[in-house]
């Protein structure tokens, strides 16, 4: 049975607000633990009543607090595009790792650390962005040259074999020029590097990402 709109209305309000009240409280409990343990008073005070001498308010304010707000702005972009994804698509599988951009992420990465190791941080992501955006072509090719056009059910079975394709050439550079483990750690990821700096930057692109989508999408009227 259908729910009518209201109800969907008041149960995503519903759902969105509990998830902001839960947002908050893990929020809180993240910047308390840690392997300096810190409590809720003393992270309030880091927040409003900052005191520089204090080691317990610079780990708060340095430390931790980037880390979470990085936290936040990474899963809230990688939820948005999830969802974007599968709903451009029209396909509720749809995922990074089903429509080639992880293998084609992976491959690229692969490539850069086998061949290029001089490249810096800034070469090692935009390599991955554009073996991503090949792999993804490589999926809707292979899924639109398929008899009967691209359908949901081709497009996964693209994505799965074009993925398997990737990841097996990447596991054999990996393998063969002894770089498995430095793919591992920058698919692995972490926040021990973030810093306000480094916030700001990934929240100036979170920004323009949005601002894309958002015309994108209004103006396809999605």
């Amino acid at each position: 049975m259908k729910q009518s709109a209201p109800k969907k209305r008041a149960t995503f309000t519903i759902v969105f607000l509990l998830g902001i009240v839960l947002l908050f409280f893990a929020t809180i409990l993240s910047l308390t633990f840690g392997a300096a343990s810190i409590t809720p008073a003393v992270v309030w005070e880091a927040i409003f009543y900052f005191d520089p001498s204090l080691t317990e308010h610079q780990i708060i304010r340095e430390i931790r607090i980037p880390r979470v707000l990085g936290a936040i702005v990474i899963g809230s972009v990688l939820a948005v595009s999830g969802a974007v994804m599968q709903g451009m698509t029209r396909n509720a599988l749809a995922e990074p790792s089903i429509i080639g951009i992880t293998d084609g992420a992976a491959l690229a990465l692969a490539i850069m650390f086998a061949f290029f190791t001089a490249v810096p941080y800034v070469g090692l992501l935009f390599a991955s962005f554009i073996g991503a955006g090949v792999g993804t072509v490589l999926v809707f090719l292979v899924g639109t040259l398929a008899k009967g056009g691209l359908t949901p059910a081709k497009l996964a079975l693209a994505g799965v074999t074009i993925g398997a394709f990737l990841s097996a050439i990447s596991s054999g550079i990996a393998i063969y020029f002894d770089v498995a483990q430095d793919i591992s750690f920058w698919f692995a990821g972490g926040l021990a590097n973030m810093d306000w700096r480094t916030l700001q930057l990934i929240v100036r692109r979170a920004s323009l990402v949005y601002s894309l989508l958002f015309v994108l999408l209004n103006q396809l009227r999605f």
